[in-house]
């Protein structure tokens, strides 16, 4: 007599549960993992943002601005530049508008102080501005 091949229907079952779990307890993983990488995401774009303004002042003898705005989530070069917005989940902490403002004689000014954003897993980033050189650090 032959032997049937294939999967008995308890074998399938086991198998369908085995994956409901491993599923379930990957997905807190992974909503952790897609949090953390649009709080990447926007240090990198603000990061580029605040060079990018730095480098227009020094080029182009002018002070430049970067203006982050609260109520809108939002961040611009002044003058000239469009807003940006934040990717969703991500806000900005601080409980008021900051200023960073960029001098031609590579000098810095922020008022009132350091721009931090949080994802919804409370992580955060922020940013410091050194008067000094113009330069911006980042604590994640």
């Amino acid at each position: 007599m032959g032997r049937n091949k294939g999967w008995t229907l308890t074998e399938l079952m086991i198998v369908i549960v085995m994956m409901g779990i491993i599923i379930g307890i990957s997905i807190p993983s992974f909503k952790n993992y897609i949090a953390k990488t649009k709080l990447d995401t926007a240090k990198n774009e603000i990061l580029s943002t605040l060079s990018a303004a730095r480098s227009s002042a020094l080029s182009e003898q002018q002070n430049y601005q970067v203006i982050f705005e609260k109520a809108t989530n939002t961040y611009r070069i002044n003058p000239g530049g469009a807003s940006k917005t934040l990717p969703e989940g991500i806000v900005i902490s601080n409980s008021f508008d900051i200023t960073y403002e960029f001098h031609q004689d590579r000098t810095a000014l922020t008022t009132p102080c350091n721009v931090s954003i949080v994802n919804t897993q409370n992580n955060s980033v922020t940013f410091y501005l050194i008067p000094a050189t113009g330069y911006v650090e980042v604590q994640e």
